[in-house]
């Protein structure tokens, strides 16, 4: 008699979104940048590398002079950091496929761990890849920007074993969420105003 051994099959969620720059330091703003434009704008039009440098290094200085005028300290990369721990521990504890192994990582569309590279690097590891945005509107510059890069990375055939959450904004749910996080953070004194009623545009 022999006994078969059943492989557990294993699962990544990759946690993405744009990033920002958090140690402000022009050389951590120019690859940032370039990537930026080698991604975002090839979409619109073809740039000559030599003229993505130039533009870079313009747009880098541009932030880090006004972020250093503002005092701007991004902490943009330690809440989505949070987030994706919350995602992980709420996967864990709810036994979403408890025949399975699920990784939850996190990545990012211009700072590292870039997107592209954690897909390539993981995509032949793992069983299935959910990708999720985390950017609750989708355009050929949000959402559309994962595809790309993971098109880029492993070209279409990833995508039988690579799936990008999309529509999010359609999610009623989520949508509450969202309303009910925004007008719990407004000031007690907006909240106090009784005569009026409270609206937050976006």
């Amino acid at each position: 008699m022999v006994d078969r051994i059943v492989k557990r099959k294993k699962y990544a969620v990759v946690v993405t979104t744009y990033g920002e720059v958090e140690d402000l330091k022009i050389r951590n703003l120019w690859p940032s940048s370039r990537k930026i434009l080698r991604v975002v704008t090839r979409q619109i039009v073809a740039v000559p590398d030599a003229l993505i440098h130039v533009i870079a290094d313009y747009r880098s200085v541009r932030h880090y002079l006004k972020w250093k005028r503002s005092r701007y300290q991004s902490t943009f990369l330690a809440i989505h950091r949070a987030q994706t721990k919350m995602l992980a521990e709420g996967i864990a504890s709810a036994d979403v496929l408890p025949g399975a192994d699920i990784t939850v990582l996190d990545a990012y569309y211009f700072v590292p761990p870039y997107l592209d590279r954690v897909i390539e690097s993981i995509h032949e590891k793992y069983d299935g890849i959910v990708v999720l945005p985390l950017i609750p509107v989708e355009s050929a510059f949000s959402c559309g920007v994962a595809c790309q890069m993971i098109l880029d990375a492993c070209r279409e055939s990833v995508f039988g074993k690579v799936r990008v959450v999309s529509r999010m904004w359609k999610d009623e749910r989520l949508l509450q969420i969202y309303a009910d996080y925004l007008f719990g953070e407004l000031d007690e004194s907006i909240k106090r105003v009784r005569q009026w009623k409270v609206g937050l545009v976006l």
